[in-house]
């Protein structure tokens, strides 16, 4: 019981402030040592915030039962939210090769998506270290590390492709890769908007539509919807994996790259590099 709970007093006592934070005003407190007035304004601060001895029917403030610091930071760890700094590691701005490689992201890049991405495994249960190093690993390669969220490529090479429901002229160009996993094809964008609510089967578009062209395919009219906001070019990635092709998932617990790229890419393409960037993110979140 002594990892889960522990006795202390609380910090939310207004008594003996200048006792029990003297510590800062120490030469060991090192070189974030405070000066006689900035303790002062410290002080004057922390008895502010203190509310202990104003609210009734509380417990004695000198002694009370709270969860062990270190095992609450360990469980608050299994939340999976990223820190600034963590991001950074996953995604450092310097470019590299071998063991060093990366993209080389710019700090307001993470910054923009960082939130988001969190949100979003937390809602798609991307929620181990090993789940969000394939994650990332391979969402390295086809975002560049967050610094591509539409396809650079023209994307005529998606035309008349039926695997992807590419059956009408130009849907290869208007559905080429868009957001973190690089979503393609008429047929992904209409089952992620169908998902979101934009589209609905049988009403807006036939099923089994992708098979017959004889029936109503999905009117996606705007694709870059997925890409006006940061929290769509994670979503998407998210759903792609969890819920679209959820084998991708199990694929990931076995820490099987190959299953991995395979569930995401539809082939093996860039396999090696998706390797690399998963095998150092490895390193880092595990």
């Amino acid at each position: 019981m002594r990892h889960l709970i522990a006795r202390h007093p609380t910090e939310w006592s207004k008594r003996e402030i200048a006792k029990r934070f003297g510590r800062v005003t120490q030469d060991d407190f090192g070189a974030s040592k405070l000066t006689p007035e900035q303790f002062t304004k410290l002080t004057a601060h922390i008895e502010r915030l203190s509310f202990w001895e104003q609210v009734p029917g509380l417990p004695s403030a000198t002694m009370l039962w709270h969860a062990h610091p270190v095992k609450f930071i360990e469980h608050l760890a299994r939340c999976m939210w990223l820190a600034k700094d963590e991001l950074e590691l996953i995604y450092p701005e310097n470019s590299g090769s071998g063991e060093a490689i990366s993209h080389g992201t710019p700090d307001d890049v993470r910054e923009k998506y960082r939130i988001d991405i969190n949100k979003c495994c937390y809602r798609y249960s991307v929620n181990s270290r090993l789940r969000q190093a394939h994650f990332f690993g391979q969402g390295a390669i086809e975002s560049r590390s967050l610094n591509l969220m539409l396809e650079t490529t023209d994307g005529s090479k998606y035309e008349n492709n039926k695997q992807l429901g590419n059956y009408q002229p130009g849907d290869g160009p208007r559905f080429k890769g868009r957001g973190f996993k690089q979503l393609t094809g008429r047929y992904n964008y209409a089952e992620y908007w169908c998902f979101k609510g934009w589209l609905k089967k049988g009403k807006d578009f036939d099923f089994g539509w992708e098979h017959d062209t004889t029936k109503r395919y999905p009117q996606v009219d705007n694709p870059d919807r997925l890409i006006t906001t940061t929290f769509n070019c994670i979503d998407a990635g998210c759903w792609y994996i969890s819920i679209f092709r959820s084998g991708t998932v199990t694929a990931m617990d076995q820490d099987d790259v190959l299953k991995v790229t395979k569930a995401i890419n539809g082939g093996y393409t860039a396999l090696d590099e998706r390797t690399e960037f998963t095998n150092r993110i490895r390193k880092i979140l595990l």
